[in-house]
């Protein structure tokens, strides 16, 4: 078990390295202001509750 802990870690720390990568990327600012508008939360209309 104690062997599985060191591959656990690498692959957790290369995600990372992978996310901080894309995250400062060229397009991320464009993509996240977009992200946030395709996901605008919507107002729902008021009806009997």
């Amino acid at each position: 078990m104690v062997a599985v802990v060191p591959l656990i870690l690498g692959f957790q720390m290369l995600l990372q390295a992978l996310s901080l990568e894309v995250q400062s990327s060229a397009g991320a600012s464009e993509t996240r202001e977009y992200s946030r508008l395709a996901f605008a939360p919507v107002d729902q209309p008021a009806g009997p509750r």
